[in-house]
């Protein structure tokens, strides 16, 4: 328990100083700006000048309560967190102790769940380890799907996309009840830094030692290598096809450029994933968001959208001081990839 503790605080102490400490407001950051998109038409300029038009539309048309819900959405929409969720809401709460933090801080889909609760939509975080193989967690998210008495509406984060591709190629008997799916800055093809992890073994022996204290199982981290994803897709390309034929599918990937690392500038411009943002860049991946390559989160054949300006973490969860759009932005975004998926939803 000791080792733990102690893990965790080392590590929020290493966030911490990976940005300057400068509380001070950047109202220049760019929101929804897309350098990239393949929907709906086949010219690019044309996409991303359609993209930028329909997210300021629905900037004042974000409704807060039920009354306001002018579509109709007869779905349930079941939510897929990343991997150490828990590791992070830990986190946050030894670093709560000295300061104080706002509710769901770091706390993945929070803002999502509760706004969904407030319109009357029926929904629900799946209650997932997200520290063990996507197998296990797919066993479960068909659980959650086939007891649902309602379609489902499927939003993925990171390895939750990873869990969810695994469910819908596992289990063909769940495809009836997905009416859509939005997938957002998932590891569909893995990540060097992951790569990085599991090929050193000090590294690998670190991280492998933290995932078995909190229940998880190392192998979670082998299913988001590259060679991994690649079989993964290779093996079930023709599955996969039948997935995409059959269910909406929206991409959301996003790119992050990092300041110099020591430069001097407000903490708000500076992701917690710097770091990692800038050893990502330095390996040949210069479009990515903190984690992942910005392209390696398009599922292949699903229409993708590209994020400019956005990190690995801003979509789902609050982590302000650091780079952080947001309660009424991410709300803003919620209620923009909700409409992209349902509207190509076949009735």
């Amino acid at each position: 328990m000791l080792k733990k503790i102690i893990f965790l605080i080392v590590s929020y102490l290493f966030i911490i100083s990976a940005g300057n400490i400068l509380a001070e407001d950047n109202p220049n950051l760019s929101v929804f700006k897309y350098f990239r998109t393949n929907y709906p038409y086949d010219d690019e300029e044309k996409n991303v000048t359609a993209f930028n038009e329909f997210f300021k539309g629905t900037k004042e048309s974000v409704p807060v309560k039920a009354s306001e819900l002018k579509i109709e959405f007869p779905y349930k929409v079941i939510m897929v967190r990343g991997l150490f969720t828990k590791l992070y809401v830990d986190i946050a709460k030894i670093a709560g102790t000295a300061i104080s933090l706002p509710d769901g801080y770091v706390d993945s889909f929070y803002d999502l769940k509760n706004w969904l609760t407030s319109l009357g939509i029926e929904n629900t975080i799946l209650p997932t380890n997200t520290q063990v193989g996507s197998i296990v967690n797919a066993e479960e998210l068909r659980d959650a799907i086939l007891t649902s008495n309602k379609p489902v509406l499927l939003i993925s984060h990171s390895k939750g996309g990873v869990d969810t591709i695994y469910a819908l190629v596992n289990y063909p008997e769940i495809r009836e009840k997905v009416v859509g799916w939005v997938s957002i800055q998932s590891l569909f093809y893995g990540t060097k830094l992951i790569d990085y992890i599991v090929n050193n073994p000090l590294f690998s022996k670190i991280i492998s030692e933290r995932i078995l204290e909190y229940g998880g199982d190392p192998k979670s981290l082998y299913d988001i290598t590259s060679l991994q994803t690649k079989k993964f897709m290779e093996t079930n390309s023709k599955e996969i096809n039948d997935i995409l034929n059959k269910i909406p599918v929206v991409s959301i990937g996003s790119r992050f450029v990092s300041p110099a690392l020591f430069s001097i500038v407000p903490m708000n411009s500076r992701s917690i994933l710097d770091s990692t943002n800038n050893i990502l860049y330095m390996s040949g991946d210069v479009d990515n968001d903190g984690l992942v390559s910005t392209i390696g989160t398009c599922l292949k054949g699903s229409v993708c959208v590209f994020l400019d300006n956005f990190d690995h973490t801003g979509a789902v969860m609050s982590l302000t001081p650091f780079f952080s759009i947001s309660h009424e932005e991410r709300l803003q975004f919620a209620w923009s990839v909700l409409n992209m998926v349902t509207s190509r939803i076949k009735h």
